[in-house]
């Protein structure tokens, strides 16, 4: 039988790529190439954003913040975004 994932398992992976991108400068995060979609930042804001979507179809509550916004927040907020998910 499989076993659900807890909530701490499915934000592992947005964590981790914040702690590997606290070094990197603003100007860094927020570089794109070509051939990638978008930033590392908004890479990391979708995947946060995507993983409280299914949370919030699951529990049918929301976030206490905004996940449909253009504007890509820090990777600060980024970190307290994913610990609500966490807590969730």
């Amino acid at each position: 039988m499989k076993e659900w994932l807890t909530l701490s398992d499915t934000t592992r992976g947005p964590r981790a790529l914040c702690l590997r991108c606290e070094d990197l400068t603003k100007k860094q995060l927020h570089t794109t190439i070509p051939g990638a979609h978008g930033s590392i930042i908004a890479t990391i804001w979708q995947t946060v954003t995507s993983e409280a979507g299914q949370w919030a179809r699951l529990t049918g509550e929301e976030s206490r913040w905004v996940r449909r916004t253009e504007t890509v927040p820090s990777l600060a907020q980024l970190e307290g975004y994913i610990d609500d998910i966490a807590a969730w």
